[in-house]
């Protein structure tokens, strides 16, 4: 995994090369959670000071879409037995204890964010947003729109940021939470993967091949400036970087190609019908 700054440079590497996804900060800056993947993907924690992994999770159904509490002590993410039922749950990342079960659904469901309070998860299942409720269990849609995603709850817990196909094309909003009411538009040339900053104010988001910020003031109000470009990565424009903000939104954590890594080898055959034939 490679930090990268404002300017998008390099400025450090985390671990050996693994096959991760899904890479999210601890609020406290010192770990990072993740998922492995493998012939069944698991959930790895990562310090991020000294680079070592270790499994949290040992199940043999897969594992994934892992997100902090925002006390830093639990992890919720999705888990899928025989390929049908799906489950979201929690465990305790630094202590003992069974994982707790605390939603069930017949289709994909997977962990989005947090509230600061520890009593709600915002949840994507089926292009809808919804919130989980740990302490009934009820869950309750929050975006009606088909296509949103993103969910993430601002450090103040009173706005959510989240994307939406209601234009025609992917662009970032920014609601009242949980009403999901007083709804404004934040990116203008389409824009995906919000993501808040805790500790600096800001908000950021991906524009094309483009990592965009905006500085935020949130309460019973919200106000933002107008986004501006921080850095172009061409993982971006395929969509196949999925990043992680600091606590002080001062830099960029993102699965990077193993430099060291052999290069793979593609054999074409041409002609292969005369070769048939000639069988």
């Amino acid at each position: 995994m490679t930090w990268v700054n404002r300017a998008g440079q390099v400025v450090g590497t985390v671990g050996d090369p693994y096959t991760v996804e899904g890479i999210r900060i601890s609020p406290d800056g010192r770990y990072g959670v993740t998922y492995v993947a493998s012939a069944t993907s698991d959930i790895g924690l990562f310090d991020l000071e000294t680079g070592d992994m270790r499994r949290l999770t040992f199940e043999e159904e897969n594992e994934d879409n892992p997100v902090w509490s925002r006390d830093g002590q639990r992890v919720a993410y999705h888990l899928v037995r025989s390929g049908r039922d799906h489950h979201i749950y929690v465990r305790e990342v630094f202590g003992g204890g069974e994982p707790r079960l605390v939603h069930t659904t017949t289709g994909y469901v997977a962990p989005r964010s947090w509230s600061p309070d520890g009593n709600r998860i915002v949840a994507w299942e089926g292009g809808v947003l919804e919130v989980v409720n740990l302490q009934d269990g009820s869950v309750d849609t929050v975006t009606a729109q088909t296509g949103a995603e993103g969910g993430r709850i601002s450090p103040d817990g009173r706005w959510l940021a989240y994307t939406s196909l209601e234009t025609g094309q992917s662009e970032v909003y920014v609601s009242a939470f949980p009403g999901l009411n007083r709804k404004r538009q934040i990116s203008r040339d389409g824009g995906r993967m919000p993501e808040w900053s805790l500790q600096s104010g800001e908000l950021f988001y991906v524009t094309g091949d483009t990592l965009m910020v905006t500085e935020v003031t949130t309460g019973s109000s919200f106000l933002n400036t107008t986004p501006q470009p921080l850095f172009v990565s061409a993982g971006f424009a395929s969509n196949e970087l999925w990043y992680a903000v600091s606590p002080d939104g001062q830099r960029f954590l993102y699965p990077a190609a193993n430099p060291e890594a052999p290069a793979e080898e593609i054999h074409v055959v041409v002609n292969w019908f005369e070769e048939l034939r000639g069988r």
